[in-house]
């Protein structure tokens, strides 16, 4: 048993040491990146660039907080995209009917939450494959949001809502606020809580999870639970902030969140990960994608750099489990 616990405070450490590693090698990259942005567009620096890349960023990484408690229980979620549209455009569709600011986002924030727990209940008790099942239920939802929609914009009527989820405080627009808060809360919940370790756990073996007592079934669909909760919110913001729902929304959204936290460090087999990496991660692309946007570098070929980092990511990632 001495030596049992001795490997695994071992392991532990070794996975600490690659986390901070890859950490830093982020940090490094950010910073490289920045400088030669920097150089290239005298817009970079300004305030004003750096509060959109701010905005621009926040709804990615409350989306990759989710996804990252996902793929750290060995799962996938490609759904969260859709969500986000579906949330979006409920919220200003309940209040033009007159409904509060407090239900409308209830509302929405409910069929988020509802889609991530649909999510985890049919991986749980279908045993389908979670990419076959959010591949499916994504199509779904977006179905929903178009059909809820006729395809058309739902204007936000009501200013207060933009102040609530897309206004400021202290000069600080609130979507980077939220950011920072929902980080917060899902570091000290992987770091500190019984859940988080339950969560790694699981997706380090779910066998030897089960064998020590932790209901994995629960864990697994909680964690499509809380991806569907911060895209519902993301859904909120994304209305606030561009001042109405619309049911494209999101397309291509579940790509960057997974991207930010395999380049975070997250193993994508699960049970390795830090949602500080994460954040590093998400602001790595983010930054990419503003600085090729000011270089005038064209949408479509952002979408084949964002793949081609993926791959890598992955790949690298791959290279590493092996080690």
């Amino acid at each position: 048993m001495n030596k049992q616990l001795a490997r695994n405070q071992y392991n532990r450490s070794i996975l600490g040491k690659m986390s901070d590693w890859r950490e830093f090698s982020l940090v490094a990259v950010i910073f490289v990146m920045c400088v030669v942005f920097s150089i290239s567009s005298s817009y970079f620096l300004r305030t004003s660039n750096w509060v959109n890349i701010g905005l621009q960023g926040a709804i990615v990484i409350i989306i990759s907080f989710g996804m990252n408690f996902v793929i750290l229980s060995g799962g996938i979620d490609l759904s969260v995209g859709s969500i986000l549209a579906l949330s979006s455009v409920l919220a200003p569709k309940i209040m033009l009917s007159g409904m509060p600011i407090w239900l409308a986002s209830l509302v929405a924030l409910g069929a988020g939450t509802l889609a991530g727990m649909i999510n985890g209940t049919l991986i749980v008790k279908t045993g389908i494959n979670p990419f076959l099942v959010t591949l499916g239920t994504s199509s779904v939802l977006r179905g929903i949001t178009y059909h809820i929609t006729g395809g058309s914009t739902v204007p936000v009527v009501v200013v207060k809502f933009l102040d609530l989820f897309a206004g400021e405080v202290l000069g600080i627009p609130l979507p980077i606020i939220y950011a920072v808060l929902l980080f917060v809360m899902s570091h000290v919940v992987l770091s500190k809580m019984k859940f988080g370790r339950e969560v790694y756990a699981t997706g380090s073996n779910d066998v030897a999870a089960r064998l020590s007592g932790i209901k994995v079934d629960r864990v697994r669909s909680l964690v499509y639970t809380i991806a569907g909760f911060l895209a519902g919110f993301g859904g909120l913001i994304a209305a606030a902030r561009f001042g109405s729902g619309l049911p494209s929304y999101g397309e291509g959204l579940e790509l960057e969140a997974i991207a930010a936290v395999v380049l975070g460090g997250t193993s994508f087999d699960g049970g390795s990960g830090t949602m500080t990496g994460t954040i590093l991660g998400a602001l790595l692309m983010v930054i990419l994608i503003n600085g090729l946007t000011l270089l005038n570098v064209s949408y479509y070929t952002q979408m084949v750099v964002k793949g081609t980092i993926i791959i890598l990511a992955v790949y690298w990632d791959i290279v590493q489990s092996r080690k």
